[in-house]
């Protein structure tokens, strides 16, 4: 344990927000039929006062079993995704993901949230991705009520963890009219080869819907072979590159983007 009472952390981490101690590292997402970055995930990490820089495994599950922490530490984290997209100058064809805590998203208001911080920020839903994790809901009611008014708003989200939960596939039909993608978790990912039936039903039921398929994890070209055969729409992982500090994603993924794009 990196604190030895839960006060201590709790503590810790209200400083960390009002210090601005969390950042954000992104992972490109490759197009894997054009071969070219579409999109980033933003990954938090802490960079500890005393401790250095921590990975989220360290912290985010005690954040999540606080609702009012999880939704404090979710807008903190929108709040820098979106500023970075900004300066990105995100549209249609490059977004930055971020994954949205089921206290979150269902919270009253939340649409609103992602609304206004974009619309101060000069960018279109499409610059930004939220990403509901699929193990982790509970009521469904306030969820799809925010992924309705997102809806008319123009966000399409993923639906990201998927084939990690119960009823996956029943959860993807209550909520596929609100999504754009599905995302293969990366747990999943790592036996690829030996569950290439189950993600060959999965972009079958997706691609019939009008939904795109991401496959989280992707670190062999035997992984990278089995997606591409399956007709995986988009990919990420650490055979491409890992999750950066914003000014060396962006310059990987703008020389990728030169080194391999097609003429």
């Amino acid at each position: 344990m990196l604190f030895i009472h839960s006060t201590n952390l709790l503590i810790e981490i209200q400083l960390g927000l009002m210090r601005g101690d969390f950042e954000l590292y992104y992972q490109p997402v490759l197009s894997l039929k054009e071969d070219k970055v579409i999109g980033f995930e933003a990954l938090v990490r802490w960079n500890h006062n005393n401790l250095g820089l921590l990975s989220p495994d360290k912290f985010i599950p005690f954040i999540e079993k606080f609702d009012w922490l999880a939704c404090q530490f979710s807008r903190y984290v929108l709040k820098k995704a979106v500023k970075q997209a900004k300066e990105w100058n995100c549209d249609e064809n490059l977004y930055i993901a971020v994954n949205i805590p089921t206290a979150h998203i269902g919270k009253t208001g939340f649409a609103k949230f992602v609304d206004d911080i974009l619309f101060e920020n000069g960018l279109s839903h499409s610059a930004l991705v939220l990403e509901i994790t699929e193990s982790s809901y509970g009521d469904f009611a306030p969820i799809i009520r925010s992924l309705a008014n997102l809806k008319d708003l123009g966000s399409r989200p993923h639906l990201d963890d998927f084939l990690t939960g119960f009823s996956s596939f029943e959860r993807l039909l209550r909520l596929e009219k609100y999504l754009s993608a599905v995302k293969i978790s990366e747990l999943f990912a790592a036996n690829l080869v030996d569950n290439s039936d189950i993600v060959h039903l999965l972009v079958g039921v997706a691609h019939s819907r009008n939904l795109k398929v991401i496959s989280e994890g992707i670190e062999s070209p035997a992984q990278l072979d089995v997606v591409k055969r399956l007709g995986v729409d988009a990919a990420q992982g650490w055979l491409w590159c890992p999750a950066l500090p914003a000014i060396k994603a962006k310059q990987w993924a703008e020389a990728y983007n030169i080194k391999y794009q097609t003429v």
